[in-house]
């Protein structure tokens, strides 16, 4: 897999024309992080092929993805230009100007931006415990427990996400139950020194609706589980709230739980941009993760 980096530039000598630097074929996921995402959501300046750019200078980061490097894209947008410059020149018209190939090549490729940058430019702050806990790298956790419902494709998926990452998914009804309630379980393992992290599966597995003596209503709504309800407010209480994310998967409208405040909350998606976040979510509470591995 390859990433490229477009760069939209203030342009000194004409403001109205912006200028871009074009960064292709990182193979490297933490190289793209350190050097373009964090310098963009934190800004700070960006440094590309030896230039610096301060992040004011910034307009704009888009980032793409390819299974071919960049010179094979960048021939192959030459060959096409090239056939449709000789085709509108057979028709007597000829064309002026004709688009840099590698930036076309590049520019319509896959748009992955929004599934890597997940925050505004300059808006993201470096926490004093984030920063602590990235320079320890602890050791002890090893482990993520996954609260769910009924879904269990999703719970292998997840199980096999952690699995690549080094890490194991802790499944409550796989634990041994040696003779202690399924809140017992719960609780010890959540205790556990090696766990540092939770994941709450939301999916539609039940329907529910108000009372019909507080409103006139026949409209059931998906919702999960009560015990998936129940067991995230657990985990918040043991683990805290940053320690702790839910990751909903519907194609409908799924009621979620509203006196959670503060609750993060990730989209399940089929291209699994999802483990893109949760993994960056994880590493800023002390896993050591490299993102390559996913």
């Amino acid at each position: 897999m390859y990433y490229h980096v477009i760069l939209e530039c203030k342009n000194s000598l004409n403001s109205k024309k912006p200028k871009y630097e074009i960064k292709t074929d990182i193979q490297d996921i933490e190289f793209l992080q350190t050097r373009f995402i964090d310098p963009y959501e934190m800004g700070e300046s960006i440094l590309i092929d030896g230039k610096t750019y301060d992040i004011r200078d910034v307009n704009r980061i888009r980032i793409y993805k390819s299974e071919e490097d960049s010179k094979i894209l960048k021939k192959r947008k030459e060959i096409q230009l090239e056939n449709d410059r000789a085709r509108t020149a057979a028709l007597g018209v000829f064309v002026g100007y004709f688009p840099n190939p590698l930036y076309a090549a590049i520019s319509s490729l896959e748009d992955v931006t929004d599934n890597l940058i997940v925050v505004a430019k300059g808006t993201r702050v470096k926490k004093d415990r984030e920063i602590s806990v990235k320079n320890e790298k602890s050791e002890g956790f090893k482990k993520v427990f996954i609260v769910h419902g009924r879904d269990e494709a999703l719970i292998h998926e997840v199980q096999n996400f952690l699995y690549k990452l080094s890490l194991e998914g802790i499944v409550l009804n796989q634990q041994l139950n040696q003779g202690k309630t399924i809140i017992q379980k719960l609780l010890d393992l959540a205790l556990d020194p090696q766990v540092g992290f939770g994941i709450v599966l939301y999916t539609p597995d039940d329907l529910g609706q108000i009372s019909k003596e507080l409103e006139q209503t026949s409209e059931m709504v998906a919702r999960a589980r009560q015990n998936v309800i129940f067991e995230h407010g657990l985990l918040v209480g043991k683990l805290g709230m940053s320690r702790v994310i839910a990751l909903k998967k519907s194609d409908q409208f799924l009621e979620m739980p509203n006196d959670l405040s503060g609750v993060i909350y990730e989209q399940y998606d089929s291209s699994g941009s999802w483990k893109y976040r949760i993994a960056k979510e994880m590493r800023s509470q002390g896993y050591d993760i490299d993102l390559n591995n996913i």
